[in-house]
């Protein structure tokens, strides 16, 4: 869509967090802290209403925090909100969100128990001048959830999605068929986009970690652009901006702090920028199992990675395991996926 690939311009915030890491015990290795959550205030807001913010690690130049907050570190042992003038403005959750969010409640937000929002999001392809191009929307900025980020348009299952009894087992095939409806609906909303339902091919699943405080079990689906689509328009709630981009120049924006992407929305990008055009991409997954992501995320050499199974440190939690990788790391500069083993890849790279 021209004039649409560049996302609005916003005003320049910057801010700096105090922060109190706690470990195991005095003298205990660092590589055993633990996460905590602290009351944060950007010291340059007059009156500030306090965020939650969870602090297992340094944030890193892009790392979403919970509020969907791109955070940095800085030499000075506080944690800072990254000035900006694209992404991202400064805001504090609500007193009601801090409440949600207090210490004394870690204990439920990390329970086992605690079932994630089922949600559905749909990859949309098609072929551009420069090769295979997804449609990206931008969220609105005050949206608690990647407030300002790029995503593939999505969201929550509605009762309405199933086909019948509402069901909450993400193994009942009847899930997966509410997540297909669901699909389809929310890129109509989104985008006036009409998709044929028969057209959309399973791509992933991904779950966040326990420690998420908003956690969503989502269904990834690829979808081709329907013909003569035309000019799209985002609905101007949830969505601000609609662009079609191809993946590996949509990966390089958000390296260089032009956009901010969330891992799940990188990771896939980066799954798809190998295939040439939109009818490789389909056909290649139209014939391989979709892939069930559970993020972990742990600690190494200063980075955040985010770790996926395969991954040798996946199970233990030890980032600094040596052996296969399937990781995204996020550590001050470039986000980078690395992956040893690509399944049913035929094409180069």
């Amino acid at each position: 869509m021209p004039g649409t690939d560049s996302p609005n311009s916003g005003p320049t915030h910057s801010a700096n967090w105090r922060i109190r890491p706690t470990w195991s015990s005095p003298g205990s290795d660092r590589s055993e802290h633990r996460a905590i959550w602290v009351c944060c205030r950007p010291i340059s807001t007059p009156s500030p209403m306090p965020m939650a913010m969870p602090v297992a690690f340094r944030p890193a130049r892009g790392m979403i925090g919970p509020d969907g907050i791109s955070m940095s570190s800085t030499s000075s042992g506080l944690f800072g909100c990254r000035s900006t003038t694209r992404a991202f403005p400064l805001r504090c959750c609500s007193e009601s969100v801090w409440r949600d969010h207090r210490p004394s409640r870690r204990g439920e937000m990390t329970d086992p128990n605690k079932i994630p929002i089922p949600a559905s999001t749909t990859v949309l392809v098609r072929d551009g001048e420069n090769g295979l191009e997804v449609l990206l929307a931008r969220r609105n900025t005050k949206l608690f959830f990647a407030g300002g980020a790029w995503v593939f348009p999505g969201g929550r299952i509605d009762p309405e999605d199933h086909p019948g009894d509402v069901v909450t087992d993400d193994d009942d095939p009847r899930m997966l068929e509410a997540a297909r409806h669901a699909s389809v609906r929310e890129a109509a909303e989104e985008t006036g986009a009409v998709i044929d339902i028969d057209s959309l091919v399973w791509l992933s699943h991904w779950t966040p970690p326990m420690e998420a405080p908003k956690r969503f079990s989502t269904w990834f689906f690829m979808a081709p652009a329907p013909e003569h689509i035309g000019a799209l328009e985002a609905d101007g709630g949830e969505i601000h901006e609609l662009a079609w981009m191809c993946p590996g120049d949509a990966m390089r924006r958000r390296n260089e702090g032009d956009i901010e992407l969330i891992p799940p929305t990188f990771i896939t990008l980066a799954l798809l920028e190998h295939f040439p055009t939109a009818h490789d991409a389909l056909e290649h997954y139209r014939n391989f199992p979709p892939e069930h992501f559970v993020t972990k995320f742990a600690a190494v050499d200063g980075s955040v990675v985010a770790m996926y199974e395969e991954d040798a440190g996946y199970n233990s939690g030890d980032a600094s395991i040596p052996g296969e990788r399937h990781r995204l790391w996020m550590g001050d500069g470039d986000w980078r996926y690395e992956r040893s083993r690509w399944p049913g890849r035929t094409l180069n790279g």
